[in-house]
C-alpha cells in the first residue's frame, strides 16, 4: 500500500512521535491481534499509532490506525466506535485518493449497517464500493463486497440472491486461497442452507448441506487462526444439530461456545448463542430453564440496540412463556417480537433501499468538479427516476399491472425450479362503487392509498405486492407456506377493518376480500391467478371482510 502523504519533518529531524517504522509495527500488532481474536488487547496499540500519526500530521497512517481501531470496536460489538472511527479512516482514504482503503472502510461500514438493521443504508456504501471496483482488479475486495451484499439480501429474505452472491464470494475466495476469508463463506453459506432446511417440510437434505459447510468452516478457520469465526462455526454446527434432531448434542456444542464467545468479548455474537441455548432447552421440554439464557439474550440484544438480536430472543421466549402457561406474558413477548420484525422490513426501509442509487447519484454529481461526468450522473440519476415511474402505480406506490405481470412469471419460475412454496393473495375493497358514489371519487383516491400502504406494511420486501387494477390488489409470497400465508391475509384484512377511515371521512367504513392460491397446485402464473380469483369469488359470496 502506497503509504505517502506525510509531511515534512520538522528542522530538527524526526523524533519517536513521527517515527513511520514505530506507527507501523504498532498497527501490525493491533491487526495480527485483531485476526486471532483479541479484539480487546488490540485497541492499546491501534490508539497509540493513531495518537503518533496524528502528530506526524501522517494521513496515510492516521487513516490506517483509525481503520485498524475500527475493526477492533466492530469485534467488539462497539458498533457506535466502530462507526465513527471508519468513518474518520474513509475520510483519510478519499483525501488521499485511496481506493482500497475507501472500499475496506465502506465494507465496514455496512458492516455495522447490517448489524443494526439498516439494510438500505448498507446496500448504499456497497454499490459505492462496487463503483470503486469498476475494473474488477481488486478480486479479493469485489468477492468481500459480494458477501457483504449477500447478508443484506438473506436479512431480508431473498434467499436465492443471497445464495448467488455468496457463491460467487466463495469460488473468488477459493481460487485467491483466502483461508480466512473462504470459511466466512462457507459459514454465511451454510446459514442460508440452514434457513431453506427449516422452511421445507423435507429439508434434511438441506441441513445436512449446512451441516458439511459448517463442519469445513470449522476447520479452515482452525487452520487459518481464526478463534472467532471458529466459534461461530462451531455454534452453527449446532444449530444444524438440533434441526436434525439431536437436541442434547446441540445444547452441549451452544454451551462449549458460550465460554468462548464470552472470552473473546463478542457480545453481539453472544446473544446469539444464548438465543440458541434457550431454543434448544425449548425443544427439550424445559421450558423454565430457557427463560434465563432468553433473558440476557435479551439484554444484550437492547445494550446493542439490535433489532434482529431481541426479535429473535422474544419470540423464544414468548413460546416458552406460553408452554409456562403464562398467556399474558407470552402475548406480550409476541408482540415485542411482531414490532421488531415490522420495523426491520418497513415500507420506509425499502423505499429507502429503493431510492439510494438516486442519492448516491446526486452526491456524485456535486462532487464532481468535471462537466462531462457531472452530466452523465444527472442522466443516471433522471434514468433511474424513469425506471420507477415505469414500474409504479401512480396512485398507490405499489407495482402496476406491467410490472407485476412481468415479476409473477419470474416467481412463479424461480419457486418450480427450486421446490420453494409461492402463494399468491388476490384481495378486492368491498362495495367501492358504493363508496365513490356516497363520497366521491376523490375519498375512493384516498381509500385506494391508505389501503396501498396497508398492504405495502404488511409485507417483507421480498413479497411482490401491487395494484392490479381498480380495486384489486395481488400479494405474491415467496418461501412462505399456506398456513403462513393465511395468517399473512387475515392481519391484512383485519388491518384494514381496524384502520381509522373515519378520519378521511365520518361514516366511512372499509373492508377487503381476499382470494389465495399457492403454486404446488398450478402449472403456470395464469393457472395461479385464476385459482386465487375464484377464491375471491367464494370471499364475496361468503359475505364479503374474509379470507377465502
Amino acid at each position: 500500500m502506497n503509504m505517502e502523504g506525510r509531511s515534512d519533518s520538522p528542522a530538527d529531524g524526526p523524533g519517536p512521535a513521527d517515527d513511520p517504522a514505530r506507527i507501523e509495527a504498532l498497527i501490525g500488532e493491533a491487526r495480527t491481534l485483531n485476526r486471532t481474536g483479541a479484539a480487546q488487547q488490540a485497541l492499546a496499540p491501534a490508539l497509540e499509532a493513531a495518537a503518533l500519526a496524528e502528530g506526524a500530521n501522517d494521513l496515510a497512517r492516521s487513516a490506517l490506525a483509525a481503520e485498524t481501531l475500527a475493526d477492533a470496536h466492530y469485534a467488539l460489538s462497539a458498533y457506535p466506535e466502530a462507526m465513527a472511527q471508519y468513518l474518520a479512516a474513509l475520510e483519510g482514504w478519499r483525501r488521499l485518493g485511496e481506493r482500497s482503503g475507501q472500499v475496506r472502510c465502506l465494507q465496514g461500514i455496512a458492516s455495522v449497517d447490517i448489524y443494526i438493521g439498516d439494510y438500505a443504508v448498507a446496500i448504499g456504501r456497497l454499490e459505492e464500493a462496487l463503483r470503486l471496483l469498476h475494473d474488477g482488479a481488486d478480486e479479493a475486495a469485489l468477492a468481500a463486497v459480494h458477501h457483504r451484499l449477500g447478508m443484506v439480501y438473506a436479512r431480508l429474505g431473498d434467499l436465492a440472491r443471497a445464495r448467488e452472491f455468496y457463491e460467487a464470494s466463495l469460488e473468488r475466495r477459493r481460487v485467491l486461497g483466502d483461508r480466512a476469508a473462504t470459511a466466512a463463506s462457507l459459514n454465511s453459506l451454510g446459514i442460508l442452507f440452514l434457513r431453506t432446511g427449516q422452511r421445507r417440510p423435507e429439508g434434511d437434505g438441506d441441513l445436512r448441506r449446512a451441516r458439511a459447510l459448517f463442519e469445513e468452516a470449522v476447520s479452515i478457520a482452525a487452520e487459518a487462526g481464526d478463534p472467532h469465526l471458529k466459534a461461530l462455526a462451531m455454534e452453527n454446527v449446532g444449530s444444524a444439530v438440533a434441526e436434525l434432531g439431536d437436541l442434547e448434542q446441540a445444547h452441549s456444542l451452544f454451551q462449549a461456545q458460550l465460554a468462548a464467545l464470552r472470552a473473546m468479548g463478542s457480545r453481539y455474537d453472544e446473544a446469539l448463542c444464548l438465543t440458541n441455548i434457550g431454543e434448544a432447552l425449548r425443544k427439550l421440554g424445559r421450558f423454565a430453564e430457557a427463560i434465563t439464557p432468553l433473558g440476557d439474550a435479551l439484554k444484550i440484544g437492547e445494550e446493542l440496540k439490535s433489532k434482529e438480536r431481541t426479535m429473535r430472543a422474544w419470540h423464544e421466549l414468548s413460546q416458552c412463556q406460553e408452554a409456562l402457561g403464562d398467556s399474558r406474558a407470552a402475548l406480550e413477548s409476541y408482540k415485542q417480537y411482531h414490532r421488531l420484525d415490522r420495523a426491520l422490513h418497513s415500507e420506509d426501509a425499502e423505499n429507502k433501499a429503493r431510492n439510494l442509487v438516486v442519492q448516491l447519484a446526486v452526491k456524485n454529481v456535486r462532487a464532481e468538479a468535471d462537466s462531462y461526468r457531472a452530466e452523465r450522473d444527472v442522466l443516471a440519476a433522471a434514468n433511474v427516476r424513469l425506471s420507477v415511474e415505469a414500474h409504479e402505480d401512480a396512485l398507490t406506490g405499489l407495482s402496476n399491472r406491467r410490472h407485476l405481470d412481468a415479476n409473477l412469471e419470474l416467481l412463479f419460475g424461480q419457486a418450480a425450479a427450486d421446490e420453494r412454496p409461492l402463494c399468491l393473495a388476490v384481495a378486492d375493497i368491498d362495495h367501492f362503487k358504493s363508496i365513490n358514489d356516497r363520497h366521491s371519487h376523490a375519498v375512493g383516491d384516498d381509500v385506494l392509498r391508505r389501503v396501498g400502504r396497508i398492504l405495502r406494511s404488511a409485507c417483507r420486501p421480498s413479497d411482490l405486492a401491487g395494484r392490479y387494477g381498480g380495486e384489486e390488489f395481488v400479494l405474491a409470497l415467496l418461501d412462505t407456506t399456506p398456513e403462513r400465508a393465511r395468517a399473512v391475509c387475515e392481519r391484512l384484512r383485519a388491518s384494514v377493518v381496524d384502520h381509522a377511515w373515519s378520519t378521511l371521512r365520518p361514516g366511512l367504513e372499509v373492508t377487503i376480500s381476499i382470494g389465495l392460491a399457492c403454486s404446488a397446485a398450478h402449472a403456470s402464473t395464469a393457472e395461479l391467478l385464476a385459482a386465487a380469483d375464484a377464491r375471491l369469488y367464494e370471499a364475496k359470496r361468503a359475505g364479503r371482510n374474509c379470507v377465502r
